[in-house]
């Protein structure tokens, strides 16, 4: 999988993890591998979107799912088989009691 960009930290500063709460529609550019979760055992799956009616872009993290997958919570698509750069989503985002975005739902337009 491959970032949007070539740079790494341009890639950091285009995308905000401040993603709106509700149910949007985006274009995937990206996929990347983050880190390791430390309460999961597994690595994240960093997912680079561009909002479909203003453009902006933001970066959400899946995590491994128990049925073997990196879904968002209520299920969807198994991003890192099921999704590839250049197909457009709706998705359903919140926010936990952190205050971070968390990816709910997700299905293809």
């Amino acid at each position: 999988m491959k970032l949007p960009k070539n740079d790494e930290a341009i890639v950091k500063r285009e995308y905000s993890a401040d993603c709106p709460v509700g149910t949007w529609r985006a274009r995937l550019d990206g996929k990347a591998w983050g880190r390791q979760a430390r309460h999961r055992g597994a690595r994240t799956l960093n997912l680079y979107f561009s909002e479909i009616e203003s453009g902006r872009k933001y970066i959400i993290s899946v995590y491994w799912a128990r049925y073997n997958g990196y879904w968002p919570v209520k299920g969807g698509v198994d991003f890192k088989v099921e999704a590839e750069p250049g197909e457009c989503f709706e998705l359903w985002t919140g926010k936990t009691n952190h205050g971070k975005t968390y990816l709910g739902a997700a299905k293809k337009l």
